[in-house]
């Protein structure tokens, strides 16, 4: 059996380590600096940070503090952007059987539906998915024999022929096709190397994607790394160990490790008391020396809109007091604190953004009425691009029980015995299943046959229009002749001040795109309101970590003894213990949390809080809430104000 692809070894190889907030992003700029200025040029160099709004933060510090004009052109960016670039080349394509088209979350659905119709039952489905997508992210598929039982195999089978039926990809399996490309000597791929790779926070990637990284690099390659706290946070299944292995490859790489945190006090002491109580040894070096404010700020609010009306109010002070609104951050646990954040500020007169995500593309793809976002989405696509095989999948399924999967298997059979992806299926006029394939397999053909017609009529009428127009004439015939397009599609597919000029539908569509799967906040005007997760490239001087509960940290699962067994108590109890310890490290002058005391018991199962009493006030149940566990480390020696 092959072994699965190891770390190739450059000429000069260099690895920084170190804790949070300890200097290595500033280590990568000054090497980066120092090539510029010894004559190397800026085409030369590649820079892949582990999310677009951490590769926007480095390149603004790069272009701020190098006066070097090449600056300006080093090319910063993500693994996940430069792998769908690359394997969107025609020779990638050929290489790879697939077109560079990541599914968005609802899009997924459709295929988990499609799984669904192998009989596996759906608990254990997503078991076997997990095992594929890590194995994928891993580069495990390279051992012949990384599937043993024949359910796994019939599975595995099946998932690729749903992706090669609409030549879509999934994100765990991208840099694990990247590999393949570039390992395959294709000339995109060689011309896509650079003869200095710097990738920062090495340790946030997977496996698949450090070794693509690594395969990029002509002559120099420079890592940053902290193993500590390999947590998700962009890319799935994060690989702690990928920088032991480069080393094993590359005995002659040069190791840097740093000490010193350039956090503020409490929260360097913070992070060191989490660490600690992960099991991470830490080094004395690692605490600054206590200067300003040494105590830990806490906001308490009874119910969470006296916790969010504190944090605004809190914000307001540190804006009078002289702080800018970009040196202020709101981490949130939560979607939905999230928003409920922002309005509070917004309410009190301080900007905030927050990052547009896939939230409003959410819904109950079985009904019609509870996913107009993204069947608005779908035809959008449809009408930019005919020819996109996923947008048809989810057009035909949508409005459906079991989204037409039965249906959809018997014309997968039938493009797998022609050769033909979806959308060439669907350009035969009388689709007819076998008599084999069932009533529910015929009726569902049928289904999706009225559902094309449906389509092909819509872009006939539409294809004509582009910008608002196009908008409002979607809403007209998805919704009804009043109807308003939803604030939140306008929002995603709006053209910035130098696309003013093209509205087409592609356009649209590639706004979009870009803003739910490559996500930058753009005001410097505007507090940041952050998921704890998106915590990346981001070094406040005021960090605010609100609802910090029991049940956000550590999750609920943890102190429910019934739920998991106690090696998977351990793992999620070390897990979030990382992921804080990460972000509390981020506050270079102040930190603080903000908690609240009760909250409404529907609210509290909803976000599935740690529910310590259940109270009975003004004709409602109220359940009472604890601050997390974690406080009690972060507050060692009387830091907590």
């Amino acid at each position: 059996m092959a072994e699965r692809v190891s770390f190739p070894t450059v000429l000069h190889a260099q690895l920084v380590l170190g804790a949070p907030y300890s200097g290595k992003t500033q280590k990568l700029l000054t090497e980066i600096e120092g090539l510029l200025r010894g004559g190397i040029d800026a085409s030369e160099i590649r820079v892949f940070c582990a999310t677009p709004d951490a590769a926007q933060s480095l390149a603004t510090r790069l272009r701020a503090q190098t006066p070097h004009p090449g600056a300006q052109e080093v090319e910063i960016t993500t693994p996940r952007a430069f792998f769908l670039e690359l394997l969107g080349t025609q020779e990638a394509r050929t290489v790879t059987g697939r077109k560079a088209r990541l599914l968005l979350p609802f899009e997924y659905d459709f295929f988990l539906e499609d799984l669904k119709t192998s009989g596996v039952r759906p608990r254990r489905l997503r078991e076997i998915l997990k095992f594929f997508y890590k194995g994928l992210s891993e580069l495990a598929d390279e051992d012949e024999g990384w599937l043993i039982t024949n359910e796994e195999r019939g599975l595995f089978g099946l998932v690729r022929s749903c992706l090669g039926f609409t030549g879509a990809l999934l994100e765990p399996e991208l840099a694990n096709l990247a590999v393949k490309y570039l390992r395959s000597g294709g000339q995109a791929g060689q011309s896509a190397r650079r003869s200095y790779v710097f990738v920062d926070d090495f340790h946030l990637l997977s496996r698949a994607s450090q070794v693509a990284s690594c395969l990029l690099a002509k002559e120099g390659l420079y890592l940053s790394s902290d193993q500590d706290v390999a947590i998700e946070v962009y890319e799935s299944y994060p690989y702690p160990d990928g920088a032991d292995e480069f080393a094993q490859a590359n005995p002659q790489a040069v190791f840097t490790r740093l000490a010193t945190s350039y956090s503020c006090y409490p929260a360097a002491r913070a992070s060191r008391a989490l660490r600690w109580e992960n099991g991470t040894e830490i080094g004395e070096a690692e605490l600054p020396e206590s200067e300003g404010t040494t105590f830990l700020q806490c906001i308490e609010g009874e119910t969470p809109h006296d916790e969010m009306a504190g944090v605004a109010e809190a914000v307001g002070r540190a804006l009078e007091d002289g702080l800018s609104a970009e040196d202020i951050t709101v981490a949130a646990p939560h979607p939905a604190w999230m928003w409920a954040l922002a309005q509070q500020l917004e309410a009190r007169g301080i900007c905030a953004e927050v990052l547009l995500t896939v939230r409003f593309l959410k819904g109950d793809i079985r009904d019609n009425g509870k996913s107009l976002n993204a069947r608005f989405l779908t035809i959008l696509n449809l009408i930019a691009d005919p020819t996109d095989a996923v947008a048809w999948r989810c057009w035909c399924g949508f409005g459906d029980y079991l989204v037409n999967s039965n249906g959809m298997r018997s014309l997968r059979n039938l493009g797998q015995a022609q050769g033909k992806t979806l959308e060439l299926v669907l350009e035969t006029s009388d689709l007819a299943p076998g008599a084999s394939d069932g009533l529910d397999a015929i009726a569902g053909v049928r289904r999706i046959m009225k559902a094309r017609d449906e389509a092909h009529a819509l872009i006939a009428r539409l294809s004509g229009l582009g910008g608002q127009a196009l908008l409002e004439a979607i809403a007209r015939e998805l919704i009804g002749p009043d109807a308003q397009v939803p604030g939140e599609l306008e929002t995603l597919v709006a053209g910035g001040a130098d696309e003013a000029g093209d509205n087409s539908a592609a356009s649209m569509v590639r706004r979009l795109r870009a803003r739910v799967e490559f996500p930058v906040y753009h005001r410097k005007d505007a507090v940041k309101v952050v998921a704890y997760q998106n915590m990346v490239g981001v070094n406040p001087r005021y960090l605010i970590l609100a609802g910090f509960m029991n049940g956000f940290f550590p999750k609920r699962d943890y102190f429910e003894g019934t739920v998991l067994t106690v090696e998977q108590r351990e793992r999620r109890y070390a897990k979030d213990l990382a992921r804080i310890a990460s972000v509390v490290a981020k506050a270079s002058d102040t930190l603080a949390v903000s908690y609240c005391e009760k909250l409404d018991l529907e609210d509290a199962e909803r976000l599935k809080l740690v529910v310590s009493r259940v109270l009975f006030e003004n004709g409602r149940r109220v359940a009472k809430t604890e601050p997390s566990i974690f406080l009690e480390f972060m507050c060692v020696e009387g830091l907590l104000e």
